[in-house]
């Protein structure tokens, strides 16, 4: 009877494995299917040309055309590490809701 129990705690050994490895593969599955969906996404939004007028102004240009008056309130106000902490936030914020597969 040693025989018979080693055989069965074989199978149940054997089919434990198999059934761990079936989980492994289902959740490789859906990471592999939202995987390519956001690489046509990406593609998609990648594939979207940049209007013509865009062309022709810059971040520096932009800010250069400034009076002095408002780009001195600019860095006294210290906006530029405000609108970074802001979009950091949004950006932590984000991530967080995609991880938790906005269940928080």
């Amino acid at each position: 009877m040693q025989w018979l129990s080693g055989l069965t705690d074989w199978f149940v050994v054997l089919f434990r494995g198999l059934w761990l490895d079936f989980i492994e593969f289902a959740n490789d599955f859906w990471i592999g299917i939202i995987d390519q969906l956001l690489s046509i996404l990406s593609s998609a939004i990648n594939s979207i040309p940049v209007p013509s007028f865009f062309a022709h102004y810059s971040v520096a240009n932009l800010l250069g055309s400034l009076p002095s008056d408002v780009l001195f309130f600019a860095y006294y106000l210290r906006l530029s590490e405000a609108f970074a902490i802001i979009g950091a936030a949004v950006s932590f914020r984000i991530a967080r809701k995609v991880l938790t597969l906005f269940q928080w």
